[in-house]
């Protein structure tokens, strides 16, 4: 047992020698014993398979004075083979800094050995102990509302990457294959709405998801920077009416680890999706563009996030950034058929003309989250506004040269018209696109006759204006401050997930009375010889961890290297003196959108408390 009791250790956590000891002898030939992989407590069952880096230990050899760990991709060590190792190591268990990748083999991809030196000289290395690090589940679908894909989290993983499939619609059938990261467990179907929300595009989609994790730290033989999990099996999403309802916009809630509305709001662990009905402005202007913004005030006039343009009635941020939106009309058209890549959103400004940008991916594809804001005191607004596509009018209008009746699809010109152009008419509601132009040089004067995508709606006498336009700009028609002041805002928290493994169990290993290494149990204040080491169960969307620890258990120091320690892995050893001592653990999430300390913490866990005690020592004789 963990104890204050007086029985000894030698000088390094070992037995002391005998006094009368040769001065020198042979270099001892056993090597440790007992090494193995764990989690959380040394003494839980041996695995070979876990989802993030473990922690090692071993049965404490005496007289060692120290130990060396190597850990390698190689069964043999050969040198290009070591990913990490460390030299003179006062306890029998080590701590890995590193978030290793996901890497199976046969049977194992992964391997650790120890050594102890003692004062006869190095023994061997132990023998190796293999295991992987892998995925432990797939994602599973989950329901979402209209316009989000939903599944379930998976531990250990850092991001997501989704492959739209495509859809298979009543009248269509569309096929595409377009893959893209998220950091949360939700993304949007803007790929499905944008430029097409007809239910042939909208009404079933075939999609599927993997976990991404990415290794934090450096490696000796820099393995790599991401690793994957298994696709999850093809989902199928189909939505009874799918497309956005008729009337004003309306916020409809978020969405992520759990689901809210705007009349029931909660706190989400990760980053939630935002999703809203209607398709009309204030003004009753119809629209299929849409563009969500957060806010840290209820004025909405702090604004922390600026979603992208989306024709889908929901948003999620999206490593790759925005779609790019066509400005050419030609391609406008032409969208309509197809899905839109990722990249910069340009040519899209304010009521004001002020431009836009939107907040996520960006030249590092992070900005994807939010820092956390205390729940319920501490929340976020919200609100979705219109975006509409304004045509740049080229600059000398032409006429129409002979009568044009309702019902007509086609018009003559006095000047020629280009295919893929916006023709505008007045009193006409909507734009006609150029499909087909027809010279007339028979005429006198010369005419050109213009084919047009649908009939016209009145009739047009001779002379009347012709406007066209080839280019356009995409406007936020609304300032979001006023969509909160006439009510349109919602409110959502953002909380991460405490770091687990230290309310009820304090998962803390070191060595006992007898120089055994054991983690304590639950119901027992941890004490321990030498330097403690502290394990936690992860968090959902932590990259990293930060413990920091205290003499005293409220109000903990400000932080500082001499009182803290980072980490990829979940677990560190603490370079603590005898005596009481406080620690608590929090996550850093690289994905927040203020690349500060500050912006990427998370939730600290709570308070715990363990005792380090002297050693004693006894003359051997």
């Amino acid at each position: 047992m963990f104890g204050r009791t007086t029985v000894l250790l030698a000088l390094a956590l070992a037995f002391a020698l005998p006094a009368s000891a040769p001065a020198r002898q042979a270099a001892p030939k056993k090597a440790p014993t007992g090494l193995k992989a764990f989690l959380l407590r040394y003494n839980e069952p041996t695995q070979r398979n876990f989802s993030r880096t473990p922690s090692f230990g071993w049965k404490p050899v005496k007289q060692a004075l120290s130990y060396d760990f190597q850990l390698a991709t190689s069964s043999d060590f050969r040198e290009n083979s070591i990913l990490w190792d460390a030299n003179s190591l006062k306890t029998a268990d080590v701590s890995v800094p590193l978030s290793l990748p996901w890497i199976t083999g046969n049977p194992y991809s992964l391997f650790a050995r120890v050594r102890a030196k003692t004062q006869l000289g190095m023994t061997r290395w132990s023998a190796n102990f293999g295991f992987n690090v892998r995925w432990t589940e797939k994602p599973a679908q989950l329901s979402a509302p209209s316009g989000l894909l939903r599944w379930t989290p998976v531990h250990g993983a850092s991001e997501y990457e989704v492959v739209e499939i495509g859809i298979t619609g009543a009248g269509a059938s569309t096929i595409w294959n377009k893959s893209y990261y998220v950091a949360t467990n939700v993304t949007d179907m803007r790929d499905w709405y944008t430029f097409h929300q007809g239910s042939s595009w909208t009404g079933t989609a075939t999609w599927r998801v993997r976990a991404v994790r990415n290794t934090y730290g450096t490696s000796l033989n820099d393995f790599g920077a991401k690793s994957y999990g298994p696709w999850s099996p093809v989902f199928t999403t189909t939505r009874a009416n799918p497309g956005p309802t008729a009337g004003p916009i309306a916020l409809g809630g978020t969405a992520s680890d759990v689901i809210a509305t705007v009349a029931a709001p909660k706190a989400h662990a990760l980053m939630p999706g935002f999703y809203w009905n209607g398709n009309q402005s204030p003004a009753g202007i119809l629209t299929t563009l849409y563009r969500a913004h957060i806010f840290s005030d209820s004025d909405c006039v702090h604004e922390v996030y600026t979603g992208a343009a989306v024709g889908s009635p929901a948003w999620v941020p999206r490593a790759s950034g925005p779609l790019a939106l066509p400005t050419a009309t030609t391609d406008i058209n032409k969208a309509g058929t197809e899905v839109l890549a990722d990249g910069a959103e340009t040519s899209t400004i304010t009521p004001y003309g002020d431009p836009v940008t939107a907040t996520e991916g960006g030249a590092t594809g992070d900005n994807l989250d939010l820092w956390d804001r205390p729940w319920p005191s501490g929340v976020y607004y919200w609100t979705v506004v219109p975006v509409h596509l304004n045509p740049v009018f080229n600059a000398d209008p032409t006429t129409l040269s002979a009568p044009a009746m309702a019902g007509d699809t086609q018009i003559s010109t006095v000047d020629s018209l280009t295919v893929g152009d916006w023709v505008f008419l007045a009193g006409e509601s909507t734009y006609f696109v150029v499909t087909k132009v027809t010279e007339n040089s028979a005429a006198d004067p010369p005419t050109s006759i213009a084919s047009l995508d649908h009939a016209l709606s009145f009739n047009h006498p001779t002379g009347a204006t012709v406007r066209t336009a080839s280019e356009v700009q995409y406007v936020d028609s609304e300032i979001p401050q006023d969509a909160c002041v006439a009510g349109r805002v919602g409110i959502f928290g953002k909380v991460s997930q405490p770091v687990g493994g230290t309310g009820t169990a304090p998962y803390v290993t070191g060595l006992t009375k007898t120089g055994v290494l054991r983690t304590a149990k639950s119901t027992e204040l941890p004490t321990v010889y030498g330097s403690p080491l502290v394990a936690w169960a992860p968090a959902l969307g932590a990259d990293e961890y930060q413990v920091q620890w205290s003499r005293v258990s409220y109000p903990f120091p400000k932080l500082a290297a001499k009182n803290s320690r980072l980490t990829y892995g979940t677990s560190a050893i603490l370079p603590l003196k005898p005596g009481k001592w406080y620690y608590r653990i929090r996550g850093i999430n690289f994905h927040s959108i203020v690349q500060t300390s500050a912006g990427e913490a998370m939730a600290w866990s709570k308070v715990k408390k363990l005792v380090v005690t002297k050693p004693v020592f006894k003359v051997m004789h």
